[in-house]
Protein backbone atom coordinates (compact mmCIF):
# COMPACT_ATOMS: atom_id res chain seq x y z
CA UNK A 1 0.00 0.00 0.00
CA UNK A 2 1.66 3.21 -1.22
CA UNK A 3 1.21 5.95 1.04
CA UNK A 4 0.91 9.69 -0.21
CA UNK A 5 3.70 12.32 0.87
CA UNK A 6 2.28 14.81 3.42
CA UNK A 7 2.39 18.39 2.43
CA UNK A 8 2.55 20.83 5.28
CA UNK A 9 0.71 23.61 3.83
CA UNK A 10 1.31 26.60 6.52
CA UNK A 11 -1.89 28.54 7.13
CA UNK A 12 -1.62 32.26 5.02
CA UNK A 13 -1.78 35.23 6.56
CA UNK A 14 -4.99 37.61 5.82
CA UNK A 15 -4.21 40.59 4.29
CA UNK A 16 -4.08 43.85 6.53
CA UNK A 17 -5.96 45.94 3.67
CA UNK A 18 -7.94 44.56 0.97
CA UNK A 19 -6.80 44.89 -2.53
CA UNK A 20 -7.31 48.52 -4.24
CA UNK A 21 -8.44 48.44 -7.68
CA UNK A 22 -5.94 49.48 -10.31
CA UNK A 23 -6.45 53.44 -10.96
CA UNK A 24 -7.22 54.76 -14.04
CA UNK A 25 -4.39 56.98 -15.61
CA UNK A 26 -4.15 60.18 -14.79
CA UNK A 27 -4.78 62.91 -17.92
CA UNK A 28 -2.28 65.15 -18.41
CA UNK A 29 -1.85 68.46 -16.93
CA UNK A 30 -1.93 71.59 -18.59
CA UNK A 31 1.01 73.88 -18.45
CA UNK A 32 0.40 76.42 -15.70
CA UNK A 33 0.61 80.13 -17.06
CA UNK A 34 3.54 82.42 -16.20
CA UNK A 35 2.59 84.20 -13.03
CA UNK A 36 2.38 88.14 -13.15
CA UNK A 37 4.84 89.54 -11.38
CA UNK A 38 3.46 90.56 -7.80
CA UNK A 39 3.43 94.18 -6.20
CA UNK A 40 6.23 95.44 -4.05
CA UNK A 41 5.28 95.08 -0.52
CA UNK A 42 4.65 98.05 1.73
CA UNK A 43 7.94 97.08 3.43
CA UNK A 44 10.15 97.95 0.02
CA UNK A 45 7.93 100.45 -1.53
CA UNK A 46 10.34 103.21 0.13
CA UNK A 47 13.36 101.33 -1.42
CA UNK A 48 11.70 100.88 -5.07
CA UNK A 49 11.09 104.78 -5.32
CA UNK A 50 14.90 105.57 -4.49
CA UNK A 51 16.98 106.44 -7.95
CA UNK A 52 19.73 103.46 -8.02
CA UNK A 53 22.28 104.36 -6.16
CA UNK A 54 25.97 103.72 -8.06
CA UNK A 55 28.19 100.36 -7.52
CA UNK A 56 30.17 100.62 -4.26
CA UNK A 57 33.82 102.40 -4.45
CA UNK A 58 32.12 104.11 -7.01
CA UNK A 59 31.41 108.14 -6.69
CA UNK A 60 28.51 109.63 -8.66
CA UNK A 61 28.71 111.01 -12.16
CA UNK A 62 26.96 114.35 -10.56
CA UNK A 63 28.99 114.71 -7.59
CA UNK A 64 32.44 113.96 -9.51
CA UNK A 65 31.63 116.49 -11.77
CA UNK A 66 30.38 119.07 -8.83
CA UNK A 67 34.48 118.02 -7.07
CA UNK A 68 35.79 118.93 -10.89
CA UNK A 69 33.88 122.28 -10.49
CA UNK A 70 34.59 123.27 -7.31
CA UNK A 71 38.37 122.23 -7.25
CA UNK A 72 39.71 125.77 -8.84
CA UNK A 73 38.09 127.74 -5.49
CA UNK A 74 39.15 125.37 -3.39
CA UNK A 75 42.87 124.80 -4.25
CA UNK A 76 42.74 129.43 -4.60
CA UNK A 77 41.04 129.34 -1.14
CA UNK A 78 43.71 126.96 0.25
CA UNK A 79 46.57 128.70 -0.87
CA UNK A 80 45.22 131.99 0.60
CA UNK A 81 44.90 130.54 3.90
CA UNK A 82 48.71 129.03 3.31
CA UNK A 83 50.01 132.46 2.32
CA UNK A 84 48.29 134.36 5.14
CA UNK A 85 50.22 131.51 7.97
CA UNK A 86 53.29 131.85 6.10
CA UNK A 87 53.44 135.66 6.44
CA UNK A 88 52.97 135.15 10.21
CA UNK A 89 55.47 131.93 10.49
CA UNK A 90 57.90 134.35 9.26
CA UNK A 91 57.63 137.82 11.08
CA UNK A 92 59.58 137.97 14.02
CA UNK A 93 56.93 140.76 15.85
CA UNK A 94 54.12 138.06 14.70
CA UNK A 95 55.89 135.67 17.48
CA UNK A 96 56.39 138.46 20.24
CA UNK A 97 53.09 139.43 19.68
CA UNK A 98 53.84 142.84 18.35
CA UNK A 99 52.33 142.71 14.96
CA UNK A 100 48.60 141.62 16.25
CA UNK A 101 48.62 144.69 19.19
CA UNK A 102 49.45 146.58 16.23
CA UNK A 103 46.05 145.41 13.73
CA UNK A 104 43.90 145.96 16.94
CA UNK A 105 44.97 149.39 17.45
CA UNK A 106 44.51 149.90 13.86
CA UNK A 107 41.57 148.75 13.45
CA UNK A 108 40.12 150.05 16.95
CA UNK A 109 37.89 153.12 15.10
CA UNK A 110 36.75 150.94 12.26
CA UNK A 111 35.71 147.96 14.29
CA UNK A 112 32.25 147.26 14.95
CA UNK A 113 30.91 149.17 18.53
CA UNK A 114 30.86 145.90 20.90
CA UNK A 115 34.45 145.20 19.57
CA UNK A 116 36.51 147.93 21.76
CA UNK A 117 35.31 145.67 24.60
CA UNK A 118 36.86 142.58 23.77
CA UNK A 119 39.93 144.01 22.54
CA UNK A 120 40.33 145.17 25.55
CA UNK A 121 39.34 142.93 27.84
CA UNK A 122 39.86 139.50 25.75
CA UNK A 123 42.09 140.32 22.77
CA UNK A 124 45.06 142.28 24.38
CA UNK A 125 45.48 140.55 27.42
CA UNK A 126 45.96 137.40 25.57
CA UNK A 127 47.73 138.62 22.38
CA UNK A 128 50.34 136.20 22.43
CA UNK A 129 48.45 132.84 22.61
CA UNK A 130 46.10 134.19 20.28
CA UNK A 131 48.55 135.24 17.43
CA UNK A 132 50.29 131.55 18.05
CA UNK A 133 46.98 129.89 17.61
CA UNK A 134 45.37 132.19 14.21
CA UNK A 135 49.06 131.02 12.78
CA UNK A 136 48.69 127.36 13.31
CA UNK A 137 44.84 127.55 12.32
CA UNK A 138 45.64 129.32 9.39
CA UNK A 139 48.09 126.90 8.48
CA UNK A 140 45.78 124.05 9.81
CA UNK A 141 42.74 125.62 7.24
CA UNK A 142 45.11 125.29 4.31
CA UNK A 143 46.20 121.89 4.51
CA UNK A 144 42.43 120.55 4.89
CA UNK A 145 41.24 122.63 1.47
CA UNK A 146 44.19 121.54 -0.45
CA UNK A 147 43.42 117.93 0.92
CA UNK A 148 39.74 118.03 1.38
CA UNK A 149 40.77 115.97 5.17
CA UNK A 150 38.45 117.50 8.30
CA UNK A 151 36.98 119.41 5.97
CA UNK A 152 33.86 120.74 7.53
CA UNK A 153 35.35 122.22 11.11
CA UNK A 154 38.22 123.69 8.70
CA UNK A 155 35.60 125.69 6.99
CA UNK A 156 33.68 126.48 10.47
CA UNK A 157 36.94 127.75 11.62
CA UNK A 158 37.92 129.81 8.70
CA UNK A 159 34.44 131.02 8.56
CA UNK A 160 35.08 132.26 12.47
CA UNK A 161 38.47 133.50 11.55
CA UNK A 162 36.38 135.93 8.71
CA UNK A 163 33.89 136.89 10.43
CA UNK A 164 35.96 137.99 13.97
CA UNK A 165 38.19 139.78 11.09
CA UNK A 166 35.24 141.92 9.39
CA UNK A 167 33.65 142.55 12.85
CA UNK A 168 37.47 144.14 13.10
CA UNK A 169 36.73 146.06 10.44
CA UNK A 170 39.13 144.33 8.23
CA UNK A 171 36.31 143.84 5.43
CA UNK A 172 38.76 142.98 2.29
CA UNK A 173 39.62 139.81 1.77
CA UNK A 174 37.48 138.41 4.19
CA UNK A 175 34.07 138.93 2.66
CA UNK A 176 35.68 137.49 -0.65
CA UNK A 177 36.72 134.09 1.37
CA UNK A 178 33.62 133.99 3.13
CA UNK A 179 31.72 133.87 0.00
CA UNK A 180 33.63 130.99 -1.14
CA UNK A 181 33.40 129.18 2.05
CA UNK A 182 29.94 129.47 2.51
CA UNK A 183 29.87 127.89 -1.15
CA UNK A 184 32.15 124.77 -0.07
CA UNK A 185 29.87 124.21 3.26
CA UNK A 186 27.02 123.94 0.32
CA UNK A 187 28.61 121.57 -1.51
CA UNK A 188 29.72 119.43 1.77
CA UNK A 189 26.16 119.29 3.04
CA UNK A 190 25.34 117.94 -0.40
CA UNK A 191 27.66 115.02 0.27
CA UNK A 192 29.87 116.42 -3.19
CA UNK A 193 33.10 115.65 -0.72
CA UNK A 194 33.86 113.52 2.50
CA UNK A 195 32.14 110.63 2.65
CA UNK A 196 28.99 111.15 0.00
CA UNK A 197 26.73 111.60 1.99
CA UNK A 198 23.84 114.47 2.17
CA UNK A 199 23.05 116.47 5.29
CA UNK A 200 19.82 118.97 6.01
CA UNK A 201 20.21 122.06 7.87
CA UNK A 202 17.52 122.12 11.05
CA UNK A 203 15.28 125.21 11.36
CA UNK A 204 17.06 126.50 14.04
CA UNK A 205 19.99 126.98 12.18
CA UNK A 206 18.31 128.34 9.53
CA UNK A 207 16.24 130.66 12.38
CA UNK A 208 19.73 131.43 14.07
CA UNK A 209 21.41 132.72 11.23
CA UNK A 210 18.52 134.89 10.14
CA UNK A 211 18.92 136.37 13.99
CA UNK A 212 22.35 137.37 13.51
CA UNK A 213 21.62 139.09 10.11
CA UNK A 214 19.03 141.03 11.80
CA UNK A 215 21.00 141.86 15.07
CA UNK A 216 23.91 143.57 12.64
CA UNK A 217 21.02 145.83 11.35
CA UNK A 218 21.46 148.76 13.60
CA UNK A 219 25.01 148.82 13.35
CA UNK A 220 25.13 149.43 9.50
CA UNK A 221 26.49 153.05 9.06
CA UNK A 222 25.90 153.54 5.28
CA UNK A 223 24.22 152.27 2.38
CA UNK A 224 26.43 154.21 -0.50
CA UNK A 225 27.05 151.85 -3.50
CA UNK A 226 30.45 152.82 -3.31
CA UNK A 227 30.90 152.50 1.07
CA UNK A 228 28.71 149.43 1.71
CA UNK A 229 31.86 147.10 0.57
CA UNK A 230 34.27 148.34 3.59
CA UNK A 231 30.79 148.25 6.00
CA UNK A 232 31.22 145.63 8.41
CA UNK A 233 27.79 145.36 9.29
CA UNK A 234 26.30 145.23 6.14
CA UNK A 235 28.61 142.80 5.12
CA UNK A 236 28.10 140.38 7.91
CA UNK A 237 24.28 140.88 7.94
CA UNK A 238 24.17 139.89 3.96
CA UNK A 239 26.59 137.18 4.62
CA UNK A 240 23.97 135.98 7.33
CA UNK A 241 21.32 136.62 5.00
CA UNK A 242 22.89 134.36 2.75
CA UNK A 243 23.40 131.47 4.41
CA UNK A 244 20.17 131.13 5.99
CA UNK A 245 18.68 131.47 2.50
CA UNK A 246 21.09 128.43 1.32
CA UNK A 247 20.16 126.67 4.49
CA UNK A 248 16.37 127.32 3.52
CA UNK A 249 16.60 125.82 -0.01
CA UNK A 250 18.20 122.88 0.81
CA UNK A 251 15.54 121.71 3.57
CA UNK A 252 12.96 122.59 1.08
CA UNK A 253 14.47 120.56 -1.48
CA UNK A 254 14.71 117.95 0.71
CA UNK A 255 10.76 118.02 1.86
CA UNK A 256 9.25 117.88 -1.84
CA UNK A 257 11.86 117.85 -4.71
CA UNK A 258 13.89 114.73 -4.80
CA UNK A 259 10.87 112.30 -4.93
CA UNK A 260 9.76 112.97 -8.29
CA UNK A 261 12.85 112.30 -9.97
CA UNK A 262 13.67 109.34 -8.01
CA UNK A 263 10.10 107.62 -8.61
CA UNK A 264 10.24 108.58 -12.49
CA UNK A 265 13.49 106.72 -12.60
CA UNK A 266 11.66 103.70 -10.52
CA UNK A 267 8.69 103.80 -13.16
CA UNK A 268 11.27 103.85 -15.99
CA UNK A 269 13.62 101.24 -15.21
CA UNK A 270 10.60 98.92 -14.71
CA UNK A 271 9.85 99.69 -18.16
CA UNK A 272 12.84 98.48 -19.39
CA UNK A 273 12.51 95.11 -17.24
Amino acid sequence: MRTQPHLSIAPSRAPTEPPRAPSAPSAPSAPSAPSAPSAPSDSSTPNALRAPSPPSGQVPARLAAMTIVLFPIRFFLGLGWLRAGTEKLINPDWWTADSLNAFLVQQRGLALPFMPWLIDHQFAPLATPIALAVMISQFAIAAAFLTTRMLRPALWVAVTLNCVFVAMGAVSPSVFYLAIELTLLAALANGVFGEQHRTFPKPWSIGAKIGAAIACLPYIETLQPDEVIDDPAIILATVAAIAAATEALALIGNVSLPRRPALLTSLRSHRQR
